[in-house]
């Protein structure tokens, strides 16, 4: 069941109860982002914020028909629906009813950067199956990446491979990234940037091109992934549950802030339709969200002629499809975002692609052995291919975690999925002239377990069992 298509704008506008009088529509869409474990552990995460947020969902979901949240991947809902199985039956039927939504078919929301092309292939399998496997039948058209540090120019190609044609990016080059730039915010956006072109153009929706061609529909959330986190509250921020804010309902505040919300989207909206979007790190749902709607447009619709809508991505994306002869068409490389992650724990980067690739493989073997009408061997167990696919996250392969949870969790993860998965990825040729390869002025040497790039000005040593780590530079005879 794809979840939430419809055939033309005013069919879209009919199901979302958009009155024809409404000539600006901001869609509020809900979700939350759960890092599976950034700075915590993946159980301490589930037990102190998502457990708590999901019983809360699932319960305003109920009171209030008209209301849809989205879960963004299935790491912490296949968590939760061990912990609570009371509730699958609950689970599948708002599920059922486009109550409950789903930004995205992943195990992850991944890094796109990093990870091979075939694992981000298999997060988006591994975690639609998930939901076939359970009963629920939602299909996502949509990839909703709040979080990644930057995003491959050839995303779109592996989106269009899996059978999606819609996406919603935040972190890209040059933006300025609440919370996260403590400099001014005069410095952004960067010039020359991914972000300083989209703002130039006056649009945060475009046609995202791949250099093969393919396109999809894409959204860029200029103001972070959390812009209306606060709609109904003051104080700092609601993230992680934290007592950093009180509940402020009051219809002066609402509206004020709304009022900004607008103001910020405007300069960037070529379409009747703006998209404010609720969901920073581990925020709870905000309480009776569609009834603080429902008090706004009665207040102020007739006076501005706007329309404000509880609804998804995929909603406010079917609704700019509409408008698609208005929106520039990007060949967008939006790099780099954060240089940082490229080299960080090295050692994880290089036991998620060997987890990979010793799964690919094995794949490889079992689908030769039924093209040949052979006994196939049995299957792996899916605890690595779920090992593997999580290590795709955005916090994961990049190595942004503290070592209590990189090696605590992530790397004991990796080592036991390793362990469990004990076949050869395709082999390479040996090192020639025993143990030396050259090429050019550059020679590759094999000394004992660790490999030496040697050229004109000097060598330096890696050692591929920690990633690839270099442990030694020799330039121009000084040992640094």
């Amino acid at each position: 069941m794809v979840q939430g298509s419809c055939d033309t704008e005013a069919d879209c506008r009919m199901r979302l109860g958009v009155p024809d009088a409404a000539d600006q529509v901001m869609v509020v869409t809900e979700s939350s982002h759960w890092d599976p474990n950034w700075l915590m552990t993946s159980e301490h995460y589930h037990r102190w914020c998502v457990r708590p947020a999901l019983d809360a969902v699932l319960d305003e979901l109920a009171l209030q028909p008209r209301r849809v949240f989205s879960v963004e991947s299935m790491f912490f809902l296949d968590l939760y629906w061990r912990d609570r199985p009371e509730r699958h039956d609950q689970i599948r039927h708002l599920a059922d009813r486009g109550q409950l939504r789903f930004s995205g078919c992943g195990v992850t929301t991944p890094d796109t950067l990093l990870p091979e092309d075939e694992m981000i292939l298999r997060d988006l399998l591994v975690g639609q199956e998930w939901l076939r496997s359970r009963g629920i039948a939602a299909e996502p058209r949509v990839l909703y990446l709040p979080d990644s540090f930057g995003h491959s120019p050839g995303l779109p190609s592996l989106m269009r491979a899996a059978g999606l044609d819609r996406a919603a990016v935040c972190r890209i080059d040059g933006m300025r990234f609440p919370g996260a730039d403590m400099e001014s915010a005069a410095n952004f956006p960067r010039p020359g940037s991914s972000a300083a072109a989209l703002i130039d153009m006056g649009s945060a929706d475009f046609v995202w091109a791949a250099p093969d061609g393919a396109e999809v529909l894409t959204h860029w959330m200029s103001h972070g992934y959390g812009h209306g986190d606060m709609v109904a509250s003051a104080g700092v921020s609601r993230a992680m549950g934290l007592p950093l804010s009180f509940v402020d309902r009051r219809p002066r505040r609402v509206d004020e802030r709304i009022a900004g919300y607008l103001d910020d989207l405007r300069p960037l909206g070529r379409t009747p339709y703006r998209l404010l979007t609720i969901g920073f790190d581990f925020v709870r749902p905000v309480p009776r969200l569609v009834e603080l709607l429902d008090d706004w447009n009665e207040r102020n619709h007739d006076r501005t002629g706007t329309w404000l809508v509880n609804a998804t991505i995929e909603d406010y994306l079917d609704l700019v499809d509409g408008h698609r002869g208005v929106l520039p068409t990007v060949e967008f490389d939006p790099n780099p975002y954060w240089t940082g992650f490229y080299a960080s724990r090295p050692e994880i980067k290089s036991a998620a692609r060997d987890l990979g690739r010793r799964l690919i493989a094995r794949d490889a073997v079992r689908a030769g052995q039924a093209l040949a009408g052979e006994s196939v061997e049995p299957d792996v167990d899916r605890t690595a291919w779920w090992v593997a696919v999580t290590s795709n996250h955005h916090d994961f392969v990049t190595g942004t975690s503290p070592d209590r949870v990189a090696g605590g969790e992530q790397t004991r993860w990796l080592s036991r999925a390793t362990a469990a998965t004990p076949w050869r990825t395709t082999r390479q040729a040996e090192p020639a002239e025993g143990g030396r390869y050259r090429q050019g002025g550059t020679a590759l040497v094999w000394r004992g377990r660790m490999l030496v790039v040697e050229t004109a000005w000097g060598a330096i040593t890696f050692d591929p069992q920690r990633g690839g780590t270099i442990v030694d530079i020799d330039v121009a005879g000084y040992d640094l």
